[in-house]
């Protein structure tokens, strides 16, 4: 079956497509699910930092550090979740470190669904610690692989960022070892390369995030000396930091579905404020939400606008709470009484997750997870309009070869392949073959050689000016 679309914007591409072939479902319910615990509360370990991901067919995917009382060993361990956060496989030790304390597990995701995850190693021998890369392919895990140049690295901070832009080419950023600059190397092809850092004295943060938009640019922000900074990279060049000064403790930042970056922080400690805000043509604009500091914070953007953070708030006491931004009116909901000093807000379909570290007596803690109903997040990129062609794909579903065959009078055309996420993970040219017929044969291959996994995706075909699609289910 092929759609046809008269004369309307680009801008409506993503959301048309998806209404007559997705059919996206709102969530009205606003309530968090009860925790299930990821770890147990015993008084055993202390969880020390943790990251999650959630990869294109919504399995979910966990790392965290186990440290022991009293000793330098260490553990990275590793769980993931195929049904939405319900069940959890055993933990797998991923990295066992006899002797030294690893810190900062990042994930990331290639378009193919493969997992990056990054971690730091803090070992006896300054010159053998640095950043370590790990590759997830199904369920195996690849040999550490050394980042080039980082151990040159601030070992009082142990932080990183690490980002993956649309042509699989990933971003490791850190401060270094004396602060005086950040070093930002990519890894693309199994090589690594150096890149310009930002120029700014403001260069040096320690606690930092760094995300690519829909564009490729690069978004960055962090944190020192009571200062927090954003900038972006583009073509090549950083754009100068702008500054949001005074007694700052701790953010957390994320773009909305315009690139626009938002952003939460926490200005004092105790006694402070708490302000949401976002950054919009060189002005900042903040609002309190909260009359008190906070630390641990997360923030996420809906592509209706409605914001939610979370975080540690300081008022009597210390307690995980949540917060809710919609139709400019805000609420609030305490999720834990209890301590937090991690917390994840990441978003999937139609549930945003909230994993949280939990905190007991200072010397041991837990990892829970919890999810709450929201309004469908997927979103096809935008693509020229639809025009009424026909489409053979046989077989379809399809386990192997994708026979893809249609008419046009062009010479040639552009067949792409994209999946639900809007990212393109195959494009070609090809030729006339007979009459203004047109053969081609897909065998799942993507563009970095690997193969496309199981699930639904779009092949869009493009002659002169006219685009036509269709879907595709892989098995």
């Amino acid at each position: 079956m092929c759609y046809r679309i008269f004369n309307l914007p680009l801008a409506f591409y993503s959301l048309l497509l998806f209404a007559i072939l997705i059919i996206p479902q709102k969530a009205k319910a606003q309530e968090w699910s009860e925790p299930i615990n990821i770890t147990s509360q015993g008084y055993v370990k202390y969880i020390n930092q943790a990251d999650m991901i959630i990869d294109n067919n919504g399995v979910l995917h966990i790392v965290w550090v186990e440290r022991f009382e009293n000793t330098t060993n260490s553990i990275l361990v590793y769980t993931k979740s195929t049904n939405q956060g319900q069940d959890w496989t055993e933990p797998v030790e991923v990295i066992f470190g006899l002797g030294y304390l690893i810190y900062n597990p990042v994930l990331a995701l290639y378009s193919d669904n493969t997992v990056l995850l990054s971690y730091f190693s803090l070992k006896a021998e300054v010159e053998q610690s640095r950043i370590f890369l790990k590759k997830l392919e199904g369920d195996t895990w690849s040999d550490s692989i050394a980042v080039n140049g980082s151990h040159d690295y601030t070992y009082q901070f142990y932080t990183h960022s690490l980002a993956i832009d649309s042509n699989d080419k990933a971003y490791i950023l850190w401060p270094n070892a004396n602060l005086s600059n950040t070093l930002i190397v990519t890894y693309f092809d199994n090589q690594f390369n150096v890149i310009q850092s930002p120029t700014d004295y403001t260069k040096r943060f320690n606690i930092q995030k760094a995300l690519f938009d829909k564009n490729d640019v690069l978004h960055y922000s962090g944190y020192c000396d009571k200062t927090v900074g954003y900038c972006y990279y583009t073509d090549g060049q950083w754009l100068p930091f702008n500054l949001i000064n005074g007694s700052l403790y701790c953010h957390d930042f994320m773009l909305d579905k315009e690139s626009i970056p938002h952003f939460v922080v926490s200005f004092g400690l105790h006694n402070g404020s708490t302000k949401y805000g976002y950054y919009l043509n060189n002005e900042w604009y903040f609002e309190e939400f909260f009359n008190g500091a906070s630390r641990f914070l997360s923030l996420f953007v809906e592509q209706n606008g409605t914001k939610h953070i979370v975080g540690n708030f300081w008022n009597e006491n210390s307690m995980l709470l949540y917060y809710r931004k919609s139709n400019d009116n805000w609420t609030d909901t305490i999720l834990e009484s209890k301590h937090s000093i991690f917390n994840k807000l990441i978003a999937k379909d139609s549930l945003l997750y909230l994993l949280s570290n939990i905190e007991i007596f200072d010397k041991f803690s837990y990892l829970e997870i919890r999810k709450l109903a929201i309004e469908n997040q997927v979103g096809i990129q935008e693509q020229p309009q639809l025009v009424d062609k026909k489409i053979n794909i046989y077989p379809n579903p399809a386990n192997e070869t994708v026979n893809i065959n249609f008419v046009s009078p062009e010479g040639q055309a552009t067949i792409k392949i994209i999946d639900l996420q809007g990212k393109q993970i195959f494009s070609t040219t090809v030729k006339n073959s007979n009459m203004g017929t047109f053969d081609f044969q897909w065998n799942r291959e993507c563009t970095k050689g690997n193969v496309a996994p199981t699930g639904i995706y779009f092949v869009v075909i493009q002659t002169g000016e006219q685009v036509f699609a269709e879907k595709v289910v892989l098995l």
